[in-house]
């Protein structure tokens, strides 16, 4: 049995987006972790990431900590009944403000193998970031503010900015803790759970084939 929950795999912990959680605990008791199929829209990806973090880097005039090869896991030991949680971010900041060390995360995505865009903010993707924020605030040395994400293609770029929302990393929490039953008891799990009932913050900031909104450094 597995005893750690990646921030890749939240959506089909949580929802069964991509996997159903049926499925995905199954192959967790059999610790059934062969070598992920690389397709090629993944390969395609992976080579262009560093495009996409070139291009936060040409828009915002920083450089990221902890990007490409420098890539940190990072993971909260024991968070529930001997399981923990981590997570690899593709990037982060770090701002002093009215003397807090702030944190800004960065997540990239080449959709579509460099032909399109996403036309709105793929809510799948909320897992994995939402994660990121979660394992990060709670075990590294910064307050976590927001995540962008940077989704590339060679002639089109969209950023979005994804700020923390506590009332979904406890939604999120719950789920979690629920699957992680499910593997300890055999307990039956919900096969679709009730979507979240907050708000979010989600603002696309740069697009540049449109208006950025709201676009700060």
């Amino acid at each position: 049995m597995i005893q750690n929950l990646r921030s890749s795999l939240f959506k089909s912990y949580c929802m069964g987006i991509g996997t159903s959680r049926k499925t995905q605990l199954k192959n967790d008791k059999l610790c059934n972790q062969k070598q992920v199929y690389k397709n090629d829209y993944m390969a395609w990806g992976e080579k262009h990431e560093v495009n996409g973090i070139a291009k936060w880097v040409s828009i915002f005039k920083k450089i990221p900590k902890n990007i490409l090869d420098e890539q940190q896991c990072i993971k909260i030991e024991d968070w529930y009944r001997g399981f923990s949680l981590s997570t690899t971010p593709d990037g982060i900041t770090r701002t002093w403000r009215k003397n807090i060390l702030m944190g800004r995360l960065i997540e990239v995505k080449c959709s579509a193998m460099g032909k399109k865009t996403y036309p709105e903010f793929p809510e799948e993707h909320m897992w994995q970031i939402y994660g990121q924020q979660m394992i990060m605030q709670q075990s590294y040395d910064i307050f976590i503010d927001h995540t962008d994400l940077v989704n590339w293609t060679p002639k089109h770029t969209k950023i979005w900015r994804i700020w923390r929302n506590v009332d979904f990393e406890d939604y999120m929490s719950n789920l979690l803790r629920e699957y992680i039953d499910g593997l300890l008891d055999d307990k039956e799990l919900t096969a679709k759970p009730k979507k979240f009932a907050g708000k979010h913050k989600i603002e696309l900031i740069y697009n540049n084939k449109g208006e950025t909104h709201g676009f700060k450094s």
